[in-house]
């Protein structure tokens, strides 16, 4: 009973989590050393960002994409939060390049609730808006309460803040464009900066109470052209990060060994064919303190003009990502691919699968821990269910067996769920304080939930196999449960 009840304890303060629009950890990438793209992608976190009330992490992350353009830490590598931006690709269109290494969709509203001179969109899944001022500013706002905003100004953010609890924060830059420090709106005081030497080559980083040494300097590799030396764009390399005594990561750049990649294209009869290139690809060698930056085993290649990962110090990659490869669809790259599809082949291992067809919302991947195969149809049209799970199937003797199905109502709430031979449906009832949500298992009653408008559970009730009840109060400052009417637990918050 005790494992139950704090079961029912997690679920109260885990829906709180979930109340959260930004997932503020680094994101996973999708496979390996790869994301979602097939570019490579590599995730050095420096510390937390104090913002009274609430902290966010900071990352610098190393991305391969040649669409990036090289920034205050040269060229691949970038802090999200800093390189977050918003573009409008069309006229009743935009996406935003959120702090969560994420982009999202909005559409123009076209209810006429805007102000004179403005235009507002939705996203997508329908939790942001996007509002483009009269001078042309784009603030994004969470829709309800959460108090989660970012303003923009001609693609650089200006302004943000990350909840209700946390201070509005200012960011400014140097006339060349680099950032130079994050100041509190409220105590105005400088809670990161970032110190150059010169006019742009960063020297460290301050973070709260943490310094973190920078050292920039050469490197040898191909531009994203796909030919050309990089040093002929005068751009310099991160080459060192020195987060304290003996606590010290080098990095160095080397051309790798031209790749041989078969490709096919359309030609202007509209004839397919196939042509064999010799790709040239880039490596970077990580390496700590102990060997002062000689070569280690902790490296990266990739394609030079796509940047698709082609090896780690772990494993070897195959990348398929027509739409953003340069080799096929020379600069006509469209706001996301149509598909992608890799495979990662570990050294020793077997081989592993991942793909994702973005107008249908379908991923294919290896379970790294079962080694199944599943396939993921998540919901791709617009609404609060926009990304959410409508049916997962696992490939067993060649074909799809069907393991997970989802179905949500017009809120995007569950109302059914199939798995196995267990069937759950949810009955909710909207109420003027919030609402109400009757669970049941194969027909038979299993919980009564009571939700605010913030979409916190206060109440539950619930039964266990012995047909016990259970009921959890939450007042805000203590949880109380009881059993069977009396009173076996209390947790003060």
């Amino acid at each position: 009973a005790r494992f139950l009840i704090l079961t029912f304890i997690f679920l109260l303060l885990s829906i709180a989590a979930q109340a959260r629009l930004l997932d503020l950890d680094a994101r996973n990438n999708a496979l390996g050393s790869a994301n979602s793209f097939g570019h490579g992608r590599i995730v050095r976190v420096l510390g937390e960002l104090p913002m009274g009330g609430a902290s966010f992490p900071i990352n610098l992350v190393f991305n391969t994409n040649p669409a990036d353009a090289p920034g205050a830490f040269g060229p691949y590598w970038r802090i999200p939060l800093l390189a977050s931006t918003v573009v409008q690709y069309k006229q009743y269109k935009l996406y935003w390049d959120g702090p969560h290494e994420r982009r999202q969709f909005f559409s123009l509203d076209q209810s006429g609730d805007t102000r004179r001179g403005e235009k507002v969109f939705v996203e997508r899944g329908q939790d942001w808006k996007a509002t483009i001022g009269r001078r042309g500013e784009v603030l994004i706002e969470a829709l309800g309460e959460s108090g989660y905003s970012f303003l923009y100004d001609e693609g650089e953010l200006k302004e943000f803040k990350l909840g209700e609890s946390a201070a509005r924060c200012r960011v400014t830059y140097s006339g060349r464009g680099y950032p130079l420090y994050i100041t509190n709106a409220e105590t105005n005081r400088r809670i990161f900066e970032i110190e150059y030497r010169g006019a742009t080559d960063p020297e460290r980083i301050l973070l709260g109470e943490q310094r973190i040494e920078v050292e920039m300097g050469d490197g040898e590799l191909t531009a994203p052209d796909g030919s050309t030396n990089y040093r002929n764009y005068r751009v310099n390399f991160l080459r060192s990060l020195r987060f304290g005594e003996n606590n010290t990561e080098y990095f160095s750049y080397s051309k790798a060994d031209a790749r041989k990649r078969e490709v096919s294209i359309v030609d202007e009869a509209g004839k397919k064919l196939t042509k064999a290139l010799d790709l040239a690809v880039n490596r970077m060698e990580i390496a700590d303190a102990e060997n002062g930056g000689a070569d280690s085993d902790n490296w990266i290649e990739w394609e030079a003009g796509s940047g698709f990962v082609t090896a780690d110090a772990g494993s070897t990659y195959s990348v398929k990502n027509n739409s953003w490869d340069p080799n096929i669809n020379e600069g006509n790259w469209d706001v996301t691919p149509d598909a992608v599809e890799m495979t990662r082949l570990p050294l020793g291992g077997e081989e592993q699968r991942w793909s994702y067809v973005w107008n249908s919302g379908v991923r294919v991947y290896t379970d790294l821990a079962t080694g199944e195969v599943i396939r993921r149809t998540v919901i791709s049209s617009k609404g609060p269910a926009n990304g959410k799970l409508r049916k997962r199937e696992v490939l067993k003797d060649g074909k799809w067996v069907l393991d997970r199905q989802n179905s949500y109502d017009p809120k995007g709430r569950p109302i059914r769920a199939v798995h196995g031979d267990s069937m759950r449906i949810w009955s909710w009832e909207d109420t003027r304080d919030g609402s109400e949500v009757t669970e049941y298992l194969n027909g038979s009653l299993t919980s009564l939930t009571a939700y605010d408008q913030n979409g916190i559970s206060h109440d539950l009730i619930s039964t266990d196999s012995e047909g016990n009840i259970f009921e959890i109060f939450d007042d805000g400052l203590v949880i109380r449960v009881n059993k069977n009417g009396k009173n076996i637990y209390e947790y003060e918050k």
